[in-house]
């Protein structure tokens, strides 16, 4: 089983498409950008960066758990180069600091080693499945 395979996303909204851990508090991920993504062909590309990121952070925070996460807010985000159809994004996503069902990621994603985009999020957990005991 992926890690992936716990995200509520499907293609062609699934952004992270390789994410492995990176300890217990960080997640390592890629994001290959194509022209089929819906986010990239509305020209959101920053948008699909965090988005990815997010969902990186929610393989994190949700695994196994069968509650899908959803992205709460940005708090910062910058970006220093626009992406393009066929590039690679190396993510880099910490958990930073949790309070009960909402958690705080910064992100970092590279291209060819270099930072093209920072963000500072949050997700927030939903409620959990009837009959899970919570």
């Amino acid at each position: 089983m992926r890690l992936t395979d716990g995200l509520p996303h499907q293609v062609p909204f699934r952004l992270a498409s390789v994410v492995r851990l990176a300890g217990d508090d960080a997640v390592e991920a890629v994001f290959l950008a194509s022209s089929a993504d819906a986010l990239f062909r509305n020209g959101s590309s920053e948008i699909s960066i965090v988005e990815a990121m997010a969902q990186a952070g929610g393989v994190l925070s949700f695994r196994g758990s069968g509650v899908p996460g959803v992205l709460g807010g940005i708090d910062e985000a910058s970006f220093s180069a626009p992406i393009a159809a066929g590039d690679r994004l190396d993510l880099k996503v910490k958990l930073v600091a949790s309070f009960g069902r909402i958690f705080r990621f910064e992100g970092v994603a590279e291209r060819d080693g270099v930072e093209i985009a920072r963000a500072r999020f949050y997700l927030a957990g939903g409620e959990e499945p009837p009959g899970s005991g919570a």
